[in-house]
C-alpha cells in the first residue's frame, strides 16, 4: 500500500521465542555458513558496520548516522545524554528524571507544552513510558518522525538541539509537573513491584556509589524541586561533548550530516564540566540474602544471582565471555524448567533474569516462583542446581540442546538482516554510545558467533561458570507474603548458601537421545476449491484453500519483513457451547495441554525437540471461539502446522501439568485482595457480568479443587478435534505453493464428525444505570480509577475506525487535562474497541491513577471531560492531532494485523473489507461525526466506575 508518495511502507512485527534454522524457501535467502571465514582471536576488536557514520563535531558531539528503507518514509531520532540520577549531587535526588519530564514543558523555540502539539503533529503519542527515559546511568530522548513532508526532519533536529541547549525551566512549569511525577512515583514506588525493585537494588547497588540514588527520587525530594536544582543538572550534564544523536530512516545521510552539523556545531558547554565515569560498584566476593515479606505479595519468589563487573571490552573475547556465562544459566534454567514439567520440584515455574540494572553490573540469575510454603526447597533447588554445575559441569546432551538454539538464532538473525527496522539499527546505536556494545554488519556478527559456537565445548562452558562462581558469591532475593509463617531469615539462607560446598550431590541424569521429529508428514490432501478474497492491491492479496473435511485455509504471502510469518486459526463456539459446570476446566485446558507435551512425547522430550524451532504457537478457549495464535520464522512453518495438527489429533493431559497449573493460580485465589489490579479487574467483572462463569477471572477455591483431567480432556476434544469449521490464516514471508503444500498435509487430513457450530448468544446486557463500585485492596498510597461504557453504534461498519479515532482523542483530553493542566496523574490512558461477538458493541475503557485521597474528584473531572466531548465534541487541535495519529497507523502494515483479520474473513467478509478500506474511511470522519459517535457509545447515564484504593 502507498502512503505518503510512491514509495510503499514496510513494518516488522517479531514474536519469536526460540529461533529458526536457515530457510530454503526462495521468498528469503538462506546465507551459507561455509561461504563465511572464520573469525579472528579473541583479542580482536569487533569490527564496526560500515553502513553507520559515525561522526564527532569539533564541539564533542556524536552523530550517528544510517540510511534505511524499513518501515520507510520514516525517520527514528535520538538524544542521548551520558548521564542519569548516579551524577546527581546530594541535594539533587530526583533531578535527572525531573528535568527529562520538564523538556517536554518548554525551551526556548517551543514554549509550554508547545512541544507536545508539535509531537502529535508527526501523529507521535505523547504520555508516560512514550518519548523519554532515565536509568541510573543515562537520558534518552526518542522521535519518530514521519518523512513524507521533508520539513518533518527539521523540525526533529530543531527539537534535538532545543532539548541539548534551549530548556527554559521555568517555575510554574516545575510546579505543574511535579504532581505528574509524584504520581509515577506513587505507581513505582508504592507497589509490590516498586518495593521488589527497591529490594533487588539494596541487595547489588548497597554500599556502591549508587546506592540511595533510584531515578524517580523520593516523594520529598520532587515536592522540593526547584528550578536551580534543575538547571545546575542541565548546565553540569547536558553539553555537547556528553551526548549523542541518532538519526537513522529514509535520509540522504550527506544532507543530514550538513544539516546536523548546522544546527549543532555552533553549541556550547554552559558553565558545568562533570566527567561521567559511572559510579563505583561495591565489591561481590561475599555471599548476600535479602528476604522482602511484603503484604501485598501472593507467590513465594526466589531469585538467585552471581553480580560481578560487566566484561566488555569491544573484543571478540568479551563476547565470548558473555555467551559461555549465558550458556551455563540457559542450561541451569533449563534443568529446572524441566523438573517443573515432571512434577518433581514446589515450585511452578524457573526462568532467567537479568539484573544488570546499572551500567558496569552483570547480574544474570535464575528466578524460581512457586507455593510460599516451600520457599526453602525452592531456594535449595536453585543454589544446589548451581553447586551440581561447579562441581560435575555440564553433560554433552543438554549442552546440544540449548546450543541449537543459539545457533538456529544466529541463522534466523542473519536471515531477516535485510529488513532490519530504524528502531533495531538506532537502539544499537544508543547502547554502542553508552556501553560501548558493539556494532558489527550482520555477515560479521554471523561469522563471529558462527566460529565461536564451533569452538565452545560444554567443558569450557563449565570452566568459566565455575570461575564466575569463585568470584561472585551468590546473591538471594526473596519475596513472600508477610503472613507467611516460618519465613526463612536472611541469616538462615545464608547459612544454606555458605554451606553448599559440603552437601551431597549426585551428578545430572543424562538426558539420553533426543527425538529427532515431532511426526511425519502425512500425504497431502488436495483442497476441493481455491479462490481469492478481495484484494487491497498492496499487501493484502489473500487466497483461500477449502478441504473437504471443512477447513479453511487463508494463505497471503507478503514482502513485508524477511524471515516473519504470522497465524491464526479460529473455530465458533469456545466457551459459549461448554456446560456451566464444565468451565472452569475450560478456562484452564489450554494452560495443561500446553504443559503436557504432545502425542508420545512428554514436555520435556517436546521442548528438547523444538530447541532451535524459532516458533511460538497458544491454543486458547475464549467467550465465542477457540483459537490458535502464532508466529514462526519462514523455515518454521511446517512444525507450527505440525504442532497445530497434534493439539487437534493427539493432545496430552499430563498430572505435573495440572498440578502447576493448580499451583500458579492457587495464591491468587486464596487472597485476590492482595493485587489492587486484580481486585479492580474482580469488581469491574463482577458489575458487567455478576456470576456468569465465563467471565470469571480467576475461580473459586472450589472451582479450583474441582479441576480434573478427564473433564479438561474431555472439553478440549469437543472444542478442538473436529476441523469443520475451522479457519486456519498465514501471513508472511513464504512461498504460496509450499505452504500450500504444508497446509494440505496438516490441514487437509485432519478428520473429525463433519458438523460445523456456532456460538451461542449468552451476552449479558450491559447497566442500564451507573454502576459504582469501591475496591480497598493493597497497600501503599497509590490509587487507580476506572471507567468502561459499554453500547451500540448505528454504524457497525465504520466503527472500528471511529473507535480507533476516539481512542486518540480521549488520550489527548486526558493528558492535556488530568495530566498536564492539572497534574492529578502520570498515566491517564483510554482505549476503544469494537467487540463482534456474541453482539456488536462498543468498550470505552479510561484508567486514571492518582492519589487514593483524591479518586472521587478525579473521577468527578473524567467524567466533566467525558460530558464535554458529547456536547462539544473534540476540539480542532485534539481531533487534528488525532486524525495524524491513526493515519499514520494505518500507513503501516504488519503480518500480524493482516494475519488477525484473515483468520475472521471466510465467516465475516466484511471484516476484510472494513480493513483494507479503513483508510477511506478514516477520510470522512469529521469532528462532528466522532461527536455524534461518542453520544451513542458513552452515554451519560451508563457506565461502570470502578474506585480502587489502599486497604
Amino acid at each position: 500500500m502507498g502512503a505518503g508518495g510512491s514509495r510503499v511502507r514496510w513494518v516488522v512485527v517479531v514474536a519469536l521465542v526460540a529461533a529458526g534454522c536457515a530457510s530454503t524457501d526462495p521468498g528469503v535467502v538462506a546465507r551459507d555458513a561455509t561461504a563465511i571465514a572464520p573469525t579472528h582471536n579473541s583479542a580482536d576488536p569487533v569490527p564496526q558496520d560500515g553502513d553507520v557514520r559515525i561522526i564527532t563535531l569539533a564541539n564533542g558531539l556524536t552523530v550517528y548516522l544510517r540510511a534505511n528503507d524499513r518501515p520507510g518514509e520514516s525517520a527514528e531520532m535520538r538524544l542521548v545524554i551520558n548521564a542519569g540520577s548516579g551524577e546527581e549531587d546530594p541535594d539533587q535526588s530526583g533531578t535527572a528524571h525531573f528535568l527529562e519530564h520538564m523538556m517536554f514543558n518548554g525551551t526556548t523555540q517551543f514554549p509550554a507544552n508547545a512541544l507536545i502539539d508539535t509531537l502529535r503533529g508527526f501523529g507521535m503519542q505523547f504520555g508516560a513510558d512514550v518519548n523519554a527515559s532515565t536509568s541510573y546511568d543515562e537520558t534518552v530522548y526518542e522521535l519518530t518522525v514521519p518523512m513524507g513532508d521533508p520539513t518533518n526532519l527539521d523540525t526533529g533536529i530543531d527539537v534535538l538541539r532545543e532539548w541539548l541547549s534551549a530548556a527554559t525551566l521555568e517555575g510554574a512549569q516545575v510546579d505543574s509537573e511535579k504532581g505528574v511525577i509524584l504520581d509515577e512515583w506513587r505507581q513505582r514506588d508504592q507497589s509490590l513491584d516498586g518495593r521488589i525493585e527497591k529490594a533487588a537494588e539494596g541487595l547489588l547497588l548497597g554500599g556502591s556509589g549508587y546506592e540511595g540514588r533510584q531515578p524517580i527520587g523520593s516523594d520529598t525530594a520532587i515536592k522540593a524541586m526547584t528550578p536551580g536544582l534543575l538547571r545546575r543538572f542541565y548546565d553540569t550534564w547536558y553539553r555537547p561533548d556528553n551526548a549523542a544523536i541518532m538519526i537513522v530512516g529514509d535520509i540522504d545521510i550527506d544532507s543530514v550530516e550538513t544539516k546536523v552539523r548546522d544546527q549543532f556545531e555552533g553549541l556550547t558547554d554552559r558553565g558545568g564540566s562533570g566527567t561521567q565515569s559511572g559510579p563505583a560498584l561495591a565489591p561481590f566476593g561475599k555471599a548476600a540474602a535479602k528476604v522482602l515479606a511484603d503484604p501485598d505479595a501472593t507467590t513465594g519468589d526466589a531469585e538467585v544471582m552471581l553480580p560481578s563487573p560487566l566484561i566488555a571490552d569491544g573484543t571478540i573475547g568479551s563476547l565470548r565471555h558473555h555467551e559461555l556465562i549465558s550458556l551455563a544459566f540457559d542450561m541451569i534454567t533449563t534443568r529446572l524448567a524441566d523438573d517443573v514439567s515432571r512434577g518433581s520440584v514446589s515450585f511452578n515455574s524457573a526462568t532467567f533474569d537479568d539484573n544488570s540494572f546499572v551500567r558496569g553490573l552483570d547480574a544474570p540469575g535464575v528466578m524460581v516462583s512457586g507455593r510460599s510454603e516451600s520457599l526453602q526447597a525452592s531456594i535449595d533447588a536453585v543454589t544446589h542446581e548451581f553447586e551440581r554445575a561447579r562441581r560435575f559441569g555440564f553433560e554433552a546432551g543438554e549442552f546440544d540442546r540449548v546450543m541449537r538454539r543459539y545457533r538456529s538464532s544466529l541463522q534466523a538473525d542473519l536471515d531477516g538482516s535485510d529488513t532490519v527496522q530504524d528502531l533495531d539499527y538506532v537502539s544499537r546505536y544508543v547502547d554502542h554510545f553508552l556501553s560501548g556494545q558493539t556494532i558489527p554488519d550482520a555477515e560479521t556478527s554471523y561469522r563471529i558467533y558462527n566460529d565461536m559456537y564451533t569452538n565452545i565445548t560444554a567443558e569450557e562452558v563449565g570452566a568459566a561458570f565455575n570461575d564466575l562462581f569463585a568470584a561472585a558469591a551468590p546473591h538471594v532475593l526473596v519475596v513472600a507474603p508477610a503472613s507467611l509463617p516460618d519465613l526463612p531469615t536472611d541469616d538462615e539462607i545464608l547459612a544454606s548458601v555458605n554451606g553448599l560446598s559440603s552437601i551431597q550431590l549426585e551428578p545430572r541424569p543424562s538426558s539420553g537421545p533426543a527425538a529427532t521429529e515431532l511426526m511425519t508428514a502425512p500425504q497431502p490432501v488436495e483442497e476441493t476449491a481455491s479462490e481469492s478474497l478481495p484484494s487491497d492491491g498492496g499487501f493484502v492479496s489473500p487466497t483461500m484453500l477449502t478441504f473437504a473435511n471443512g477447513a479453511r485455509v487463508v494463505l497471503n504471502p507478503t514482502q513485508i519483513a524477511d524471515n516473519d510469518v504470522y497465524f491464526s486459526a479460529t473455530s465458533p463456539g469456545g466457551l459459549s457451547l461448554v456446560a456451566d459446570a464444565d468451565v472452569p476446566d475450560a478456562l484452564n485446558a489450554a494452560a495443561v495441554v500446553t504443559a503436557s507435551g504432545i502425542g508420545s512425547l512428554d514436555p520435556v522430550q517436546l521442548d528438547t525437540l523444538l530447541s532451535d524451532a524459532n516458533m511460538q504457537l497458544v491454543p486458547s478457549i475464549n467467550q465465542t471461539s477457540e483459537d490458535f495464535t502464532g508466529s514462526s520464522t519462514s523455515d518454521d512453518i511446517e512444525l507450527m502446522f505440525q504442532l497445530v495438527n497434534l493439539y487437534m489429533s493427539q493432545p496430552r493431559f499430563d498430572k505435573a501439568a495440572l498440578d502447576s497449573t493448580v499451583g500458579s493460580l492457587q495464591s491468587y485465589v486464596d487472597d485476590p485482595n492482595g493485587d489492587p489490579d486484580l481486585a479492580s479487574y474482580m469488581a469491574y467483572s463482577q458489575a458487567r457480568w455478576g456470576q456468569e462463569p465465563r467471565f470469571r477471572v480467576i475461580p473459586t477455591q472450589d472451582e479450583l479443587a474441582g479441576l480434573d483431567l478427564a473433564t479438561i480432556e474431555r472439553v478440549w476434544r469437543q472444542r478442538f478435534t473436529n476441523p469443520a469449521d475451522w479457519v486456519f490464516a498465514v501471513a508472511g514471508d513464504f512461498d504460496l505453493d509450499q505452504v500450500t503444500d504444508l497446509a494440505r498435509r496438516y490441514f487437509g487430513t485432519l478428520t473429525g464428525s463433519g458438523t460445523t457450530e456456532q456460538f451461542k448468544d449468552f451476552q449479558i446486557d450491559p447497566p442500564t444505570s451507573v454502576v459504582t463500585e469501591d475496591v480497598h485492596a493493597g497497600t501503599g498510597n497509590k490509587g487507580s480509577l476506572t471507567l468502561d461504557w459499554n453500547a451500540a453504534t448505528a454504524e457497525p461498519d465504520t466503527a472500528t475506525v471511529y473507535a480507533d479515532v476516539l481512542t486518540s482523542v480521549l488520550n489527548i483530553r486526558l493528558t492535556d487535562h488530568i495530566r498536564e493542566k492539572l497534574g492529578a496523574s502520570y498515566s491517564p490512558t483510554a482505549f476503544v474497541s469494537v467487540n463482534t461477538e456474541p453482539d456488536q458493541l462498543v468498550e470505552t475503557y479510561l484508567n486514571v491513577t492518582g492519589d487514593p485521597a483524591t479518586i472521587a474528584q478525579t473521577s468527578q473531572v473524567v467524567i466533566d471531560d467525558v460530558t464535554d466531548l458529547r456536547d462539544a465534541g473534540p476540539s480542532t487541535a485534539e481531533f487534528d492531532a488525532a486524525i495524524a495519529e491513526i493515519t499514520q497507523t494505518y500507513s503501516y502494515f504488519d503480518n500480524q494485523s493482516i494475519g488477525q483479520v484473515l483468520a475472521k474473513a471466510p465467516t465475516n467478509p466484511d471484516a476484510l473489507t472494513e480493513f483494507n478500506d479503513r483508510s477511506h474511511v478514516l477520510d470522512d470522519v469529521t469532528a462532528v461525526t466522532l461527536q455524534k459517535f461518542i453520544a451513542e457509545v458513552m452515554p451519560v447515564d451508563r457506565y461502570i466506575e470502578v474506585r480502587t484504593v489502599p486497604a
